[in-house]
């Protein structure tokens, strides 16, 4: 497992504020610059509160599983923000009614949730079915020093997008082809009709799906790790070490 680095946090720093500033530049043009400077604040501040709690994983250097796990939900919080920030200024446009915002913003939450959710939920399975195992064999007897990622590599955590009523890989290959016409659909009929703004909202959406359930994932990840904390009554570390499986000594015949 990759460890917390400054290095890392610096780049989703820059990252951050190139979407701060592409979305405030984006809200001048689209509402103005009272619309501009309200995103850069709100969007400033969020990049900032990211990047203040990556370094205080970073500098602390105390190894704790759980602060790596989070550390790396941090940075698909990141990553989202980024994508986000390509779409969301669209909101302050003065042609848009407030229903039909209000009504786009709440349906992208509801399925974010629940590929947040479905995240949680996926680990949690995957846990049940080899997760548990895998620990017991992965953690040395008695010791809060472990490899993550030997408990993590058997499980089946592939990430997807989450549709309600759909099987997985219709939901995966519906989201791909929804997202892949939509966006530019939507992008084409704003320039005719407001209702282009919802169906590229769809699109944005279904890409931040997927995400939203990587982060779902790591929550579901520190949740567990957690209650094995309070279990052990121990906090878990991060080995520096990969795990290496112990070789069966083959009993010699007399």
């Amino acid at each position: 497992m990759e460890t917390p680095s400054l290095k890392l946090s610096l780049g989703l720093l820059f990252l951050g504020a190139a979407a701060t500033l592409a979305g405030a530049l984006m809200c001048e043009d689209v509402a103005g610059a009272p619309a501009a400077q309200r995103y850069a604040i709100g969007g400033g501040a969020f990049v900032a509160a990211l990047f203040l709690s990556q370094c205080w994983v970073c500098l602390r250097r105390s190894g704790r599983l759980v602060e790596h796990i989070l550390y790396r939900a941090t940075a698909g919080l990141g990553l989202a923000y980024f994508l986000l920030s390509m779409g969301l200024p669209s909101i302050f446009d003065p042609d848009l009614s407030v229903l039909l915002v209000r009504a786009t913003l709440v349906a992208s939450l509801w399925l974010l949730g629940l590929n947040l959710l479905a995240g949680v939920r996926k680990f949690d399975a995957e846990w049940q079915r080899v997760g548990q195992a895998a620990f017991e064999q992965v953690r040395p007897r008695g010791s809060a020093v472990l490899d993550w990622s030997a408990v993590l590599a058997p499980m089946r955590l592939e990430l997807g997008v989450y549709l309600p009523g759909l099987a997985a890989w219709r939901a995966d290959a519906l989201a791909a082809m929804l997202a892949l016409v939509s966006l530019p659909a939507g992008l084409l009929i704003w320039e005719y009709h407001v209702a282009g703004f919802a169906i590229a909202a769809l699109g944005f959406t279904l890409l931040l799906a997927s995400i939203a359930q990587m982060i779902g994932m790591h929550l579901g990840q520190a949740a567990r790790i957690l209650a094995l904390e309070r279990k052990l009554g121990k906090q878990l570390l991060q080995s520096d070490q990969p795990y290496r499986p112990r070789r069966k000594r083959l009993k010699r015949r007399a």
